[in-house]
């Protein structure tokens, strides 16, 4: 049975019921939040009584009060209209109310990756998401729900960090091992885990659990538990029958030969290979399509065949500007939208057509 460390039983808790009587902490639902639309956080999981976040294909972070669950769910209900996937082994953290599940099967999402980022003053007052299948309110009965809000880091201090000061949303009972979500470089995160409050559901501050204090468990972890897979899971295996395409990594700036064009976008060039490639000292004669009805300027007729009934100018047929006035054909002049046609038609026909012109003009004004 797993116990946590004296600075975190310390505080003032306001007890509550624990799942598989780890510790007697309270669960914490969002207070202050909203319903989930359907689909929204897949990554997040109900775990019966608690909540949790799929970091790896089959590794789900959690919090370690919450026990051993028997499966997860992926869904926005803590009910039958859930994916639920058996949990086949637990590790809770030896110091932090922090634990890693390992599910039966890959997940049907994908995993949220967690932050890394080490917290500083210049964190405090970022914004953070708190999303769990909890209660709206202390004396509330409405679990088993996925909901989620707003809220800020209010202060940090070794391995938790707060958030929840009102008016911001707040967790409750039920949203206990939820994540903690938010951008670092642009990359969704979940850097800490829902764990205790400390005060009644609407008050006080939410505590969670930091993850990036304790980065190198949960990879090893996941390392032992959930090793990358020869196929597509969005992680590299080196020993495979077979090239893993998640070894072809279109971001690094180099070309893997065994990836080739196909597979690895850093292995095209500004040649014709038959990849377009934008950002070419001069264009990429594959960008130039002779077969899409549009000319581009930049290829010229050469390159783009779209660019070859073009006419040259001073060329022979030269665009018709009509007639003199007076004169006959079928060149009438027009200008500034109204057109002047036949042979004359009086000046009180010319009067009309000013006149029709003018109130158009207004009406497209108004």
């Amino acid at each position: 049975m797993d116990k946590l460390a004296p600075a975190f039983t310390a505080l003032a808790l306001v007890v509550g019921c624990s799942v598989d009587g780890d510790v007697g902490v309270r669960q914490q639902d969002i207070v202050r939040g909203t319903v989930s639309e359907d689909g929204a956080w897949p990554a997040v999981v109900t775990l019966g009584g608690c909540t949790g976040t799929l970091i790896s294909p089959r590794v789900v972070l959690t919090a370690r009060h919450c026990g051993t669950p028997s499966a997860a769910g992926f869904g926005n209900r803590s009910d039958s209209s859930s994916d639920w996937i058996s949990v086949i082994d637990r590790e809770g953290h030896p110091s932090t109310d922090i634990a890693l599940l390992t599910i039966a099967e890959p997940g049907p999402t994908a995993p949220v990756p967690i932050g890394r980022v080490a917290l500083s003053a210049e964190h405090v007052g970022q914004e953070v998401i708190i999303v769990g299948f909890g209660q709206t309110g202390e004396y509330n009965s409405d679990s088993g729900i996925k909901r989620e809000g707003v809220t800020r880091i209010y202060s940090f201090d070794g391995e938790e960090i707060t958030v929840g000061e009102s008016p911001t949303a707040h967790t409750c009972y039920g949203d206990s091992g939820g994540p903690y979500f938010t951008e670092w470089d642009g990359v969704l995160t979940v850097f800490a885990t829902t764990s205790y409050g400390t005060a009644l559901c609407e008050t006080g501050l939410a505590v969670g659990m930091r993850v990036d204090v304790v980065q190198d468990w949960i990879d090893a972890y996941v390392a032992e538990h959930d090793p990358p897979r020869c196929e597509a899971d969005g992680r590299c295996a080196a020993d495979c029958p077979e090239l893993d395409i998640d070894c072809c990594d279109a971001a690094d700036g180099a070309c893997s030969d065994a990836c080739g064009p196909e597979l690895d976008p850093d292995c095209r060039d500004c040649g014709a290979d038959g990849w377009c490639v934008a950002d070419c000292a001069s264009i990429d004669p594959d960008c130039c399509d002779g077969a899409d009805g549009v000319c581009d300027d930049a290829c010229g007729p050469e390159l783009d065949a779209d660019c070859a009934g073009d006419d040259p100018p001073g060329g022979d047929d030269p665009p018709d500007h009509g007639d003199p006035p007076g004169g006959a054909g079928d060149g009438d002049i027009v200008s500034g939208g109204c057109a002047t046609a036949g042979d004359g038609g009086g000046a009180t026909g010319v009067a009309l057509l000013f006149a029709m012109c003018a109130l158009l003009r207004r009406r497209r004004s108004r």
